[in-house]
């Protein structure tokens, strides 16, 4: 019987995977809250010189989809297929468990910065890192299952981790001031 050989997974892979996934996160919400069509129109080369405005969304729906006409579907399965791929992989190198470069590599994606910056108050804090949880799990990708409920789900948890994430460095940072002075 043969064995299985483990392949390599190098780390730059993995922090390459997690700097695509805000970018992927953000093409595949774009790709569910338009209707096909529009998607469709966005997703075409060129777009972005006729109207400026719309580079952005244009740029995400192609970076999920390309520049053919596609579906909502077929979009939300190529992204289920890439985690499925990338998972395989790191099966393959015996990796399991959390993957800290991946997770080094969505952080360094400046996407992953909004809403970030000083907050006034414990009270702000918690308000600015929620905010910033939403946004953070907003751009994360939906691989499985229902994509409404699954994206939901993703933001309540980024926005209840983002708030208390924020108070309690907010409580840090105030004590370590007064440690300072």
């Amino acid at each position: 019987a043969a064995s299985a050989e483990k392949t390599d997974l190098p780390w730059y892979k993995r922090a390459a995977q997690g700097l695509a996934d805000p970018m992927v996160g953000a093409g595949q919400l774009v790709q569910n809250v338009l209707p096909d069509a529009a998607a469709n129109v966005l997703r075409k080369p060129g777009i972005e010189a006729a109207i400026p405005a719309l580079a952005v969304p244009s740029q995400l729906l192609r970076a999920v989809g390309g520049t053919e006409p596609t579906t909502t579907e077929a979009v939300n399965q190529m992204v289920g297929q890439r985690e499925a791929a990338y998972q395989g992989e790191r099966k393959a190198a015996g990796q399991e468990g959390l993957d800290w470069w991946r997770i080094g590599g969505s952080v360094a994606n400046p996407m992953s910065w909004a809403g970030g910056g000083p907050a006034a108050g414990v009270g702000g804090a918690f308000l600015k890192g929620a905010g910033g949880g939403a946004v953070q799990a907003l751009m994360q990708p939906v691989t499985e299952g229902d994509y409404g409920i699954n994206k939901l789900t993703q933001t309540a948890i980024g926005a209840g981790a983002g708030g208390a994430l924020g108070s309690a460095l907010f409580g840090v940072g105030r004590g370590i001031s007064k440690v300072i002075e």
